[in-house]
């Protein structure tokens, strides 16, 4: 396993290999794609074909370059790949990122290029990532890396985006800019011949500026490593996979895509769960998921209480709550005996509170404040009326000044729409998730609690109780299917 990643994800001078002036070439959309990302690092292309690219001058071959290159990113004919990768490691550059395609994934004679690719990884003990990979990408502001032929450099976060798949991943992070996620480290794996998840997992454990992990896998590079690597980071951040190949079908287009195979569904299902991984199956479930992990709080305990402007939702709200084992406990008379003196006498002061429409700016901070003290987490539902006393932000401000005040609670609002209106930015300023359904938003709950029944598990010492005969019964199929292991 790589010991250190700075050089890769922070380095100071990158190469590309295979640098064009031409458009639409991908050495020249690198190239493109690093002096646009502000990266302020030394650039060096190389390409015999030129004396300069963009603006910079080329060099012919790697063992021209300067010394003192952090990163090599290879975007050339699958042919040469090898000989260029032997330069590099004479050239003492041990950061390599390789874009080519044409390897494990494309046949007998790609694998036994790969084969040999590895041979020149432990031979001059290089950091590779691919190949058959896009890049990768360190949007950090003291970094800003785009060493990828990706058409999206993600704004900044504290989210990790490791993924097996370019394409999957480019469209996962257009996602995510679509409802406001920040991306801090995205790493396309590609074929794994060096660089696996697990390096890369062993690297975020220590970063300070990563407070959840999202995966992308179509299979495991070392299952146990990953295990031993899960196991010790979800107690501290988050850890959401989202693993492909669940049917026959998906594992036989896993086997085509990056030449890996498939492990069976529910093995993979056990072993995410008993490593403490949270897994998702969608990606709309991802971005449920990181959306409310993103601001770091999880519920100490599974009591509820849903504040709304409109009653239906909340009742709909109310009733996914407990389908999903938490608890929406009914208000204490103190606690309704306090909402009663401001709010209006047609209001509902159960649990959900039903504020009725008119609910303003100030009626809404106050009951958040005075009901979230006797409960876990909140949701609040907020759709604005026609006729509303106050500005939708008005409102927002309340919101989200209450959420910053109660930091160690989880407030999870629904807008009952899905536009992104200045009460969803506003929000969204705090990092306070923001959904437009309510079974969504309490979707978003359930990641939360399933995160702190991780934490207490691993950190508590809580013992697991395991019910051997499902094992037993998927060993013997693998046994009967003449299968030697699991994954």
């Amino acid at each position: 396993m790589a010991e250190d990643l700075t050089g890769l994800l922070s380095p100071g001078a990158v190469a590309v290999i295979g640098a064009s002036p031409r458009p639409g070439s991908v050495g020249g959309e690198i190239l493109r794609n690093l002096k646009g990302c502000g990266f302020d690092g030394d650039l060096y292309p190389v390409n015999p074909k030129y004396d300069t690219i963009d603006g910079l001058p080329s060099f012919p071959t790697i063992g021209d370059l300067p010394d003192g290159v952090d990163l090599a990113v290879l975007a050339i004919n699958r042919d040469v790949v090898l000989d260029a990768v032997a330069e590099a490691g004479e050239k003492g550059i041990s950061n390599l990122v390789i874009i080519t395609a044409g390897f494990k994934e494309s046949g007998e004679e790609g694998a036994r290029r790969e084969e040999r690719l590895r041979r020149l990884i432990e031979e001059y003990k290089l950091n590779v990532v691919g190949p058959n990979c896009m890049g990768i990408i360190n949007s950090s502001p003291a970094v800003r890396l785009n060493a990828s032929f990706s058409r999206w450099f993600p704004h900044g976060g504290q989210i990790a985006f490791i993924s097996q798949s370019g394409s999957l991943g480019e469209t996962i992070l257009e996602c995510f800019a679509d409802v406001g996620l920040g991306v801090s480290l995205f790493a396309n794996l590609g074929n794994r011949a060096g660089l696996t998840e697990n390096d890369f997992l062993a690297h975020l454990a220590s970063d300070e500026g990563c407070r959840a992990i999202f995966l992308y896998l179509e299979s495991f590079a070392e299952p146990r490593e990953f295990r031993r690597l899960v196991e010790r980071i979800a107690p501290r951040k988050p850890v959401v996979v989202l693993k492909a190949g669940r049917t026959k079908a998906g594992a036989a287009a896993v086997a085509s895509h990056t030449g890996s195979l498939a492990s069976p569904d529910a093995v993979v299902d056990a072993f995410l769960g008993q490593s403490g991984a949270i897994r998702v199956t969608t990606i709309e479930e991802t971005i449920t998921a990181l959306r409310a992990l993103e601001r770091g709080v999880l519920p100490k305990g599974d009591r509820v209480v849903i504040l709304t402007n409109a009653g239906g939702a909340g009742i709909i709200a109310a009733d996914a709550c407990e389908r999903a084992g938490m608890e929406v406990p009914p208000l204490d008379d103190e606690t309704k005996g306090l909402l009663s003196e401001f709010l209006p006498p047609e209001a509902g002061l159960g649990n959900p509170i039903d504020m009725i429409a008119t609910a303003g700016a100030a009626d809404y901070e106050r009951s958040l404040k005075l009901a979230i003290g006797g409960v876990d987490a909140a949701i609040v539902i907020f759709r604005p009326p026609l006729v509303l006393p106050d500005p939708p932000l008005a409102v927002a401000d309340g919101i989200a000044r209450v959420a910053s005040e109660v930091a160690d609670k989880p407030v999870i609002v629904c807008t009952l729409s899905r536009e992104v209106t200045p009460v969803v930015e506003r929000i969204r300023t705090e990092r306070v998730p923001v959904y437009a359904m309510p079974e969504t938003a309490v979707d978003a709950l359930a990641v939360l609690r399933r995160a702190r029944r991780v934490r207490e598990e691993r950190e508590g010492g809580r013992e697991i109780r395991v019910n051997p005969d499902p094992a037993r019964r998927v060993i013997d199929a693998a046994l009967g299917a003449g299968r030697s292991g699991l994954f």
